[in-house]
């Protein structure tokens, strides 16, 4: 008998979701699902038959309040079965005394996902693509601004800060300082900062953007800035980080007009927009700071 059953994944687990991430082309951090795992282990649940996990979704909690689903997968020959909306139900009813709950999806879902309760639309995420200059200058940094530092030379206390300013700068629409702690920690995140040299802001940070790899691909974000100048440097500084024709990828928010501009001026090419869906009304964040989302399977 072809029971189907649901449980909380187990880490040995992941390698598997990461293979099916792979063969939709959703490009996951090369050690973004085992992060998330060990920072919410009952952050992923998972379907299976006879022992074989044919399903899967996610509902990272930020905080008590806050959660954000993604990851929500069928194995193609299980689809249309009703396999996927019984393990949606599920997460959903773990996640029922979550204030908020947020999730990304193609135009075509938008339906969909209104009849299971996320009613209220936000704003839209464009993934740009762009390659990488490897071998170039980096960029000046706009007068007056301050220094291009490597986060590989950052102190854990100076990574501590970073985490800390993007919290206190709102640039995400809840503090994510534990998440970006656990990311800055990571040995093979690369990424720059820039912190003022004015007299009297000196060490201030005035932006920062972090650089991961995928597989066949580099992912920037986030890119956090005080001004666009500063984005912009950022942005061709993380280039130089990625193989000269090496792709990469970065989520721009529909409400961050100046990081629409950024990428445009840049020479990114727009890939796909997705749409924003909450069960109650979206949350905010400070646009004018936000260049470059984290990424689209936790927002």
């Amino acid at each position: 008998m072809n029971e189907y059953t649901i449980r909380v994944a187990k880490r040995e687990d992941i390698a598997v979701l990461f293979e099916w991430a792979e063969d939709l082309h959703w490009k996951i951090g090369i050690g973004d699902l085992e992060m998330y795992f060990d920072m919410d282990p009952e952050s992923f649940l998972v379907g299976e038959i006879q022992g074989k996990v044919i399903s899967s979704v996610m509902g990272f909690r930020y905080t008590d309040s806050y959660a954000f689903i993604g990851y929500y997968a069928v194995v193609e020959q299980h689809r249309g079965k009703g396999y996927g909306l019984k393990l949606f139900r599920a997460l959903q009813e773990r996640l029922r005394a979550t204030k908020t709950v947020s999730l990304l999806t193609l135009s075509d879902g938008i339906a969909t996902y209104r009849n299971s309760g996320f009613t209220e639309e936000g704003h839209q995420t464009t993934r740009y693509m762009g390659y990488g200059t490897k071998g170039s200058p980096l960029p000046a940094v706009p007068e007056g601004t301050g220094e291009l530092i490597p986060i590989a030379n950052c102190s854990s206390s100076a990574k501590a800060e970073i985490a800390r300013w993007d919290t206190e700068a709102e640039a995400y629409c809840v503090p994510r300082e534990a998440l970006l702690l656990r990311l800055l920690s990571r040995p093979e995140i690369q990424g720059w900062v820039v912190r003022s040299t004015a007299s009297a802001n000196e060490g201030d940070i005035v932006g920062y953007g972090l650089f991961r790899r995928a597989k066949g691909v580099c992912k920037f974000g986030p890119l956090v800035a005080r001004s666009s100048s500063v984005a912009v440097c950022i942005l061709s500084a993380l280039r130089t980080l990625a193989e000269p024709g090496e792709a990469f990828y970065i989520d721009v928010s529909s409400l961050s007009l100046a990081a629409r501009e950024v990428m445009k001026s840049a020479g990114l090419t727009a890939l796909v927009d997705l749409t924003l869906l909450c069960n109650v009304r979206p949350p905010s964040f400070n646009t004018s700071l936000v260049y470059g989302q984290y990424s689209l399977e936790i927002g």
